[in-house]
């Protein structure tokens, strides 16, 4: 995620100040509207991983008695 703000063009925040948006706005306006995908590929993968943690901890704790 870091990398991918870092190559947001300054420009954009440049354009955005010039037209009266404050730091808030201009994030919610500009920044996670182009962070988008970036977002949703970092949640994703999150999500994977915190799951699959999950699953490894549930079959290595369960019981098998039957």
């Amino acid at each position: 995620m870091r990398a991918y703000l870092a190559r947001l063009p300054g420009e954009v925040f440049e354009a955005a100040r010039l037209d009266g948006a404050g730091r808030i706005r201009t994030f919610v306006s500009i920044v996670l509207p182009m962070s988008r995908n970036a977002l949703i590929t970092a949640g994703l993968f999150t999500f994977l991983f915190t799951w699959s943690d999950f699953l490894f901890a549930l079959t290595t704790t369960s019981d098998v008695r039957q």
